[in-house]
């Protein structure tokens, strides 16, 4: 081909609009992917350094570790904060995945997969431990969240097992089966999972009749009636004196004595 007949070709892609939007869309689509893996290698690094140096490690120490400048690291995250939320949040997330409920599945074998999918990650859990103090307000709405919502995962997962458990529960049972999973999960002296889910399993109607007591609108206390005392009559008022008169002229032409108010 020519070129003039390269110019050409090149005018009529620029002047076609559908041609021009997928070119767009492909490019776009392209940077997402390579921008995803950027977060996944900064993450992988963060989970490395922060539990050792917790937020005080520069994002561009975690940049040379992952393999990046701290120019790409600076334009996907703004702070080490904002690095560390997003390896939790990315953790939690996977674990939702992980533990999603086959419909063969009993309660134990649930609550075991739970708790080897937290020990399988506990660089997670340390960033997590190691971040509780010095986040921002905006950080810190972002981890609890993202707990929140595993949380509710886990409650609505236990619910396709359990249909006992009620709707209004599944969020407070998820929540207390999360902490009881972490603490199986994370001790210096964790037995077998197994073993630890069939506790947690045992205490799970404990959980939802806790919380539907605590839920459960108490009827309204009828204040008791007081008897007003009794108040006696008061005395009777004494009348009030006449209206003071003069008396007649005395003989003799002397006038009476006039009262002085």
């Amino acid at each position: 081909m020519t070129r003039a007949g390269v110019v050409e070709h090149n005018t009529n892609m620029d002047t076609d609009p559908e041609a021009a939007y997928e070119r767009r869309q492909h490019r776009e689509a392209a940077r997402r992917r390579r921008d995803e893996s950027r977060r996944e290698d900064l993450c992988h690094a963060a989970s490395r350094m922060i539990p050792d140096h917790g937020l005080a490690v520069r994002l561009g120490q975690i940049a040379v570790v992952a393999g990046l400048s701290r120019q790409v690291a600076a334009g996907l995250y703004a702070s080490v904060a904002d690095l560390a939320v997003d390896v939790v949040c990315r953790a939690w997330r996977a674990l939702i995945e992980i533990t999603a409920p086959t419909p063969d599945m009993t309660t134990e074998d649930f609550l075991a997969r739970l708790i080897q999918a937290l020990r399988a990650d506990k660089a997670a859990h340390q960033v997590w431990q190691t971040i509780q103090c010095g986040l921002l307000p905006r950080n810190r709405r972002t981890m609890d969240d993202a707990e929140a919502f595993l949380a509710m995962a886990i409650g609505q997962a236990l619910r396709e097992i359990r249909p006992d458990i009620p709707h209004h529960a599944a969020t407070e049972v998820g929540d207390r089966v999360l902490s009881l999973a972490r603490h199986a999960a994370y001790a210096a002296s964790a037995p077998d999972p197994r073993a630890e889910a069939v506790l947690i399993a045992a205490l799970l109607p404990h959980f939802y009749t806790a919380s539907a007591e605590a839920t459960a609108s108490p009827e309204p206390a009828v204040a008791p009636t007081i008897a007003a005392p009794r108040v006696q009559n008061p005395p009777a008022e004494a009348p009030a004196p006449p209206p003071w008169t003069l008396p007649s002229p005395l003989p003799n032409g002397h006038d009476p004595p006039r009262h002085v108010a």
